[in-house]
């Protein structure tokens, strides 16, 4: 990719005139965002593509080490392990901490909440009627805590809402549980 990338560099057939380089914009923008670049600055926008390519093989060797073993010892996906070792790793190994970082993630399936996947709540009703059961035995537990989280949300706005009229209103609750509503 990068070597012909390096070719059309080399050619650079960004046209001179408005009305081509307005045609090339309108109906291919990262082709010509590609050729402006190489007509402005060749040999740094060459060299640009060659740090890229080197990066991305950089990233992909860094990838394919990643294993089990690995895994086993991510300071990211061990709960014991200190803030300040994880920033000390961050310092040290940047472009192996954002893998060990998501490798840490845990694994999301959307087949069910708001961010859900129709195709593959399809292909896992079609395939797999156990799993189905799961999927639905989970649907219904996600939708009973968020109405449980929206029901918390709303006892504490509420709350909210009352401690802000008592601030605004100057009220004074007495301890026989009456309300004085001071003058301003």
């Amino acid at each position: 990719m990068a070597s012909r990338a390096r070719a059309m560099c080399r050619a650079c057939p960004w046209p001179n005139d408005k009305a081509g380089q307005r045609v090339l914009v309108q109906h291919a923008p990262e082709l010509a965002e590609f050729y402006e670049k190489s007509a402005k600055d060749r040999y740094g926008f060459e060299q640009s593509l060659r740090d890229e390519e080197a990066a991305r093989n950089q990233m992909n060797r860094l990838e394919s080490e990643y294993s089990e073993q690995i895994h086993a010892q991510n300071i990211f996906a061990d709960p014991t392990s200190l803030e300040t070792d994880k920033a000390d790793f961050v310092t040290k190994f940047p472009a192996r901490a954002k893998i060990y970082q998501r490798e840490a993630l845990p694994v999301r399936a959307t087949v069910f909440g708001r961010g859900r996947n129709q195709t593959t709540r399809g292909k896992v009703f079609k395939t797999d009627p156990g799993l189905w059961k799961v999927v639905e035995l989970a649907e219904k537990h996600n939708a009973d805590l968020e109405k449980e989280a929206e029901r918390t949300a709303e006892a504490e706005r509420e709350q909210a809402e009352a401690r802000l009229a008592e601030l605004r209103h100057k009220i004074v609750r007495l301890d026989d549980g009456r309300q004085i509503t001071l003058a301003k």
